[in-house]
């Protein structure tokens, strides 16, 4: 992820007439499985069903639980790690 005065210096090459730039740690802890998965959903997969016509809209959610899964592997070792 960029560092805050990397994403200063790109948001110059605008004419805003104001912007701000901050870090956060937006860090989150699930309770379990389902509402991580809930949470991929959402922001993650959700928004493009949309932009997928119906003849592909069956594969694009075969693939949802391959997007789930390895966000779920990804978190635990995370977590074993930290």
């Amino acid at each position: 992820m960029p560092r805050v005065d990397e994403y200063e210096k790109k948001l110059k090459q605008f004419s805003f007439k104001e912007a701000k730039v901050w870090g956060e740690n937006a860090d989150r802890f699930f309770e379990d499985a389902e509402e991580m998965t809930k949470w991929i959903d959402q922001p993650s997969i959700v928004p493009f069903l949309k932009c997928i016509n119906d003849a592909n809209k069956q594969s694009f959610r075969r693939f949802r639980p391959t997007v789930v899964v390895r966000l779920s592997l990804i978190s635990t070792i995370a977590a074993q790690i930290w």
